[in-house]
C-alpha cells in the first residue's frame, strides 16, 4: 500500500520522500529512500538512541521534503530526530486501531517546526484518531488496491460449498466463531467446509477447538498462501468475522477475485460495502450459520457478487486515491 501511495504522487516530488518503518522493506520502492528497523529495537530505550543517531545521520544525508512514518512506533522513535527539519512535510500512517498513550499524546499535540499530518486508512479510522488528536489534521485515505487483472471463475452449485476466511489467526480476528458456525451447520445436516488461510499464534488453540468439535473433515487450516488467487479460485463464500480492522482490505482483494463476502457489522466494514453487504453479528454464530446457510443456492451468490462488484469500481478508484495522495504530500 505505501508503494501505490508514492507511485499516485507525481514524478518531481517522489525524489524527495522519505519512508521509514516496517514498510520500507518493500522491494518496489524505487524512487523512495527508505530504512529498516525491527520492531523488537525500538522497545528498547538503549537501541532506540543508536537508532535515532542512525536515522539522523541518513536523514541529513537524504535532506527529504518528506518524510513518512508508518505508524506510532517509528513516531515514537522519530519524531525527536526530525524537529531540526523545519521544511519537512511528515506524515504518519495508520493502518489500524492506534492505542495512544499520555505520552503519544503529548508528543503529537505538541507544536513542531514542521507540518506535521496524520493518515488513516479508512474513514471510520479518522473518526477514532481525531477523538484523541482533535487538533491535529487527519486525513483519510482509503488504500488502492491494484491487483493484477483475473479470470474469475462462474459462480456455480457446488456441494459441499466452500467457505473461506484470511488472515492472521490472532483473537481480533475472531476465526473461532467461524467454527462454531460450522458445528452448527454439520448439526443441520449442510454440506460445507472451510478453508482458513493464515498463521498465527492461536493456530494451536483453533485446532484443538476443531479436533474437540469432531470438525477435521469440515475445518482445514491451510497455513500461509503464497497464492492467494488460487485460494479465491478455490472458495464460494469469504467469510470475514473481524472484531476490529483498521480497513479490512481482504474485502476487496475477495471481490476482486470473483468471490462475494459475508462480513461482521463493523463500521469500516458498512464503509466499503455499504447497502452491499451482507453483515453478521461477530460474536453470534447463529447468524452466521443462518447466514451462511441462506447464501448456498449460486443464484443468491451471484446476486450478492454483482452488488459488491459495483460497489467495489466505486470505492477501490485509483484516480481519487491519487489526488489524496498529492494533498497529503503538498
Amino acid at each position: 500500500m505505501h508503494s501505490n501511495f508514492i507511485a499516485a504522487v507525481k514524478p518531481e516530488y517522489q525524489a524527495n520522500i522519505f519512508l521509514l518503518g516496517d514498510a520500507s522493506k518493500q522491494k518496489d520502492l524505487e524512487f523512495a529512500e527508505s530504512f529498516y528497523s525491527s520492531k523488537k529495537a525500538t522497545r528498547k530505550t538503549i537501541a532506540s538512541y543508536f537508532l535515532r543517531r542512525k536515522w539522523q545521520s541518513k536523514i541529513q544525508q537524504i535532506n527529504p521534503d518528506v518524510v513518512i512514518l508508518d505508524g506510532l512506533g517509528m513516531a515514537r522513535l522519530l519524531l525527536p530526530v526530525l524537529e531540526k527539519y523545519r521544511q519537512a512535510r511528515v506524515l504518519i500512517y495508520f493502518h489500524g486501531q492506534a492505542r495512544f498513550q499520555a505520552y503519544d499524546l503529548q508528543m503529537l499535540n505538541k507544536h513542531y517546526s514542521f507540518s506535521l499530518k496524520l493518515i488513516a486508512v479508512s474513514n471510520t479510522l479518522t473518526a477514532q484518531i481525531k477523538e484523541n488528536l482533535p487538533r491535529l489534521q487527519v486525513l483519510a485515505i482509503p488504500t488502492y488496491l491494484s491487483l493484477p487483472a483475473v479470470h474469475k471463475q462462474p459462480i456455480m452449485e457446488r456441494k459441499p460449498i466452500v467457505f473461506g476466511a484470511v488472515g492472521r489467526l490472532v483473537a481480533e480476528k475472531n476465526f473461532s466463531v467461524l467454527i462454531d458456525c460450522m458445528a452448527q451447520l454439520r448439526d443441520k445436516d449442510i454440506n460445507a467446509c472451510l478453508k482458513i488461510a493464515g498463521e498465527g499464534k492461536q493456530r494451536n488453540e483453533l485446532q484443538g477447538k476443531i479436533d474437540q468439535l469432531g470438525l477435521s473433515k469440515q475445518v482445514k487450516l491451510l497455513g500461509q498462501k503464497k497464492d492467494i488467487a488460487s485460494f479465491y479460485q478455490d472458495i464460494d463464500l469469504l467469510l470475514v468475522p473481524s472484531l476490529q480492522e483498521g480497513q479490512g482490505l481482504v474485502l476487496q482483494e475477495a471481490i476482486h477475485y470473483g468471490v462475494p463476502v459475508i462480513c461482521s457489522d463493523l463500521p469500516v466494514f458498512k464503509e466499503q460495502l455499504a447497502d452491499s453487504g451482507v453483515y453478521c453479528d461477530a460474536i453470534d454464530p447463529d447468524c452466521w450459520s443462518k447466514v451462511c446457510a441462506e447464501h448456498r443456492p449460486a443464484k443468491v451468490r451471484q446476486l450478492l457478487f454483482e452488488c459488491q462488484q459495483l460497489q467495489y469500481q466505486q470505492y477501490n478508484n485509483a484516480e481519487l486515491f491519487e489526488q489524496n495522495c498529492l494533498v497529503a504530500v503538498l
